[in-house]
């Protein structure tokens, strides 16, 4: 009898449409997001609960890649704290497909804290695209000095070899930003990425600086001495 049964069963399984079969062994697809969702919870980022504004950051992110169309229409948003947030997020997702519409926002100089531009120089470093190099290069010597210190690093973490004759000149830098990040040390960090053998002798000189990069925790010495070690290739053992 149990056999009758079997048989039964599987006969009654192959006359199934081939298409059902198929849909019946395919996991269940993942939730999906359309743009009104989407938009609504970019929205959030700029709810006074900062709690809430903390978890869409996160959830954002999480999301990743389906959000990234709807965060770069917000970096047009009328609302300048819009535009700086979407910068970060945007910044943390690495997607190529920001690159246009952050260098637009180069020239954005509204503050919502720090500036938009320095939000947005900051992300088109982390996205590492070369093309943001040429519209990088003339804020290296910009007077909004929450700008001029993420120029500098982005410009080290795009490879902007032609910028190393603007980057050794602020190795003398005494600007802090906000943050108290210290602008030599921007400097020699993008100097020491770039291999920049020309700037050995200014780096060298900035061994003996103990000022502490409130930013970061370490002292300016420490930023000099990983950019030797560098650009010279020799470990020179704890530093």
């Amino acid at each position: 009898m149990h056999k009758i049964q079997t048989a039964l069963f599987l006969a009654a399984f192959l006359a199934l449409p081939l298409s059902a079969q198929a849909q019946d062994a395919q996991p269940a697809a993942g939730p999906g997001y359309d743009e009104a969702e989407l938009t609504e919870l970019a929205n959030r980022l700029l709810d006074p609960d900062p709690f809430v504004a903390d978890e869409a950051t996160r959830d954002l992110k999480e999301i990743g890649s389906p959000a990234v169309p709807v965060l770069i229409k917000a970096l047009a948003d009328k609302r300048g704290e819009m535009r700086y947030k979407a910068c970060e997020v945007l910044a943390e997702l690495r997607d190529g497909r920001a690159v246009d519409a952050l260098m637009v926002l180069l020239d954005d100089r509204e503050h919502p804290g720090t500036s938009i531009a320095s939000a947005a120089a900051k992300a088109l470093g982390r996205l590492a695209d070369g093309r943001a190099v040429r519209p990088l290069l003339p804020l290296v010597d910009s007077e909004d000095v929450e700008l001029q210190y993420n120029v500098i690093r982005a410009l080290g973490y795009l490879r902007g070899y032609e910028a190393i004759p603007k980057l050794i000149p602020r190795l003398k830098d005494q600007a802090k930003t906000f943050y108290d990040g210290l602008v030599r040390c921007a400097a020699a960090e993008a100097l020491g990425r770039l291999k920049a053998k020309d700037a050995v002798a200014d780096l060298a000189a900035l061994l003996d600086d103990t000022a502490e990069e409130v930013y970061t925790g370490m002292p300016v010495a420490y930023f000099a001495a990983r950019a030797l070690e560098r650009i010279t290739g020799v470990n020179n053992g704890s530093l």
